[in-house]
């Protein structure tokens, strides 16, 4: 469940996971309490609404996104579905979305700071390029933290890192 999620904004949803042999089924689906039947997006596409796509990490990693735009009352009731299938199985991944406050605590290493919804992990070796930091969170499978303001990016000893 994502929290803290603003009515009428844009929002990205990005799912990662390992397959192998590779996908050949990649679905996105969505069902609200109201509906009686699911809805199917494919992957890749754009209606307006919803838009997909699919990244290729490595021979086995990928990373599927969900693109909402102007979230309303019903996408928050709704439950987004991500179906993968290749010729071994399927797995499925669900997403929500709430407007409430993020419950859940985060997991040892990591840490949330305030006023953030998401979970931090601090490095304390120094890396002295933008390029090494996102190279680091990569091999982590984690996102560089955008800083706040420039004076942030002197402070290279501590690179702080989205847990995705």
């Amino acid at each position: 469940t994502f929290y803290q999620i603003k009515l009428n904004s844009d929002y990205e949803v990005i799912l990662s996971f390992s397959a192998n042999p590779q996908p050949t089924a990649l679905m996105w689906s969505f069902e609200s309490n109201s509906q009686e039947m699911a809805n199917h997006i494919q992957i890749p596409s754009n209606n307006g609404k919803f838009s997909t796509s699919l990244i290729i990490r490595d021979n086995d990693s990928y990373k599927a996104l969900l693109r909402l735009s102007e979230i309303t009352n019903e996408d928050i009731e709704t439950n987004f579905t991500l179906h993968v299938a290749n010729e071994i199985g399927a797995a499925d991944y669900s997403v929500m979305f709430s407007e409430a406050q993020n419950p859940i605590e985060c997991k040892r290493g990591f840490f949330m700071a305030d006023g953030s919804t998401q979970c931090f992990k601090l490095y304390d070796e120094e890396i002295r390029s933008w390029n090494d930091a996102q190279s680091k969170c990569h091999q982590e499978d984690l996102l560089p933290a955008e800083p706040i303001d420039e004076a942030a990016v002197d402070l290279r000893k501590h690179i702080f890192v989205k847990h995705g």
